[in-house]
């Protein structure tokens, strides 16, 4: 990619080629990201801009930045995440350094509907893995295939404890479905709206808090600039790789990241990296002292 630029730059990281990325819009995708520049990625073998059915070489495009017309004739300015990631390390030497020597930065396309994403979120809360996920299929499997805020207020509440799901669960379902058909969350064009207003939006209803719209804001609308500074992961992975004696709290995170604006969300998932390298290292660890014993 002639044009691209490695992810060292000023903050002093060994650099790392973007090339191979392909990136992928639609018109639906790009008017879905109003409040932000966001991009889709994936690993490929040629840098393309697919957003029309056209091939457009990546270089081609002015400053690695995508634009695209999408329906109704508005331009839309994209950024990809090669960018987003480049910026983060330039400004700073130890993301740079974590950049480098973990994974590459991706946040998948998302496979459910909002409401979809925002159910199963209530229901994974303060639950195992595999209790969540066994209960989460047992409750999906209620709606054959029509999972929607009117199928769920349609179904009486003791089949959804049948599934599985405590009172407090059901009451909660039922509020965001309840809430989602009444307009108080408006979900039908929560994509359009800013992140603080999503998520003042969100927590109105029950069992819904910051964290769970700030994970919706990241894994479902893919937006950039989310700090959750809430969030254990990204406090202990901060004191990781910044060598911290201890977590910082989410006043003190929510200074730090000011820096990381507006690509807040790749600094966050950097620092859920560099807890799971700190688990490789201690699972390689275990392994080696396990075979040294006699």
């Amino acid at each position: 990619m002639a044009q691209s630029s490695g992810l060292g730059g000023g903050g002093g990281g060994s650099g790392k080629s973007v090339e191979g990325l392909t990136i992928c819009l639609s018109a639906e995708d790009i008017l879905s990201y109003t409040g932000g520049p966001i991009a889709f990625v994936r690993i490929g073998i040629n840098p393309l801009l697919l957003a029309t059915g056209t091939n457009t070489p990546l270089w081609q495009l002015r400053h690695n930045v995508c634009l695209t017309r999408p329906a109704r004739g508005r331009l839309r300015l994209v950024k990809t995440f090669s960018t987003a990631v480049a910026e983060i390390a330039r400004r700073d030497r130890i993301m740079a350094k974590l950049i480098d020597r973990t994974e590459v930065f991706r946040l998948p396309r998302p496979t459910t509907t909002h409401f979809a994403a925002l159910a199963e979120s209530i229901l994974y809360q303060q639950l195992a893995g595999a209790a969540a996920a066994a209960i989460h299929g047992r409750f999906v499997a209620l709606f054959d295939g029509d999972l929607s805020p009117k199928t769920v207020l349609a179904l009486p509440a003791r089949k959804l404890r049948a599934a599985g799901l405590s009172r407090s669960k059901v009451a909660a379902v039922r509020d965001l479905a309840a809430s989602i058909v009444a307009g108080t969350v408006p979900l039908h064009r929560i994509g359009r709206l800013p992140d603080e207003e999503i998520i003042t939006s969100l927590s109105v209803v029950r069992g819904i808090g910051r964290w769970t719209a700030e994970m919706f804001l990241i894994f479902q609308l893919r937006r950039l600039d989310v700090w959750p500074v809430g969030d254990y992961g990204v406090r202990n992975g901060y004191a990781l790789a910044y060598g911290l004696s201890r977590l910082p709290t989410p006043k003190e995170l929510q200074v730090a990241g000011e820096r990381f604006r507006p690509y807040r969300t790749v600094a966050a998932w950097y620092c859920w990296r560099a807890v799971s390298e700190q688990r490789a290292r201690r699972k390689t660890d275990r392994v080696g002292q396990a075979s040294s014993s006699p």
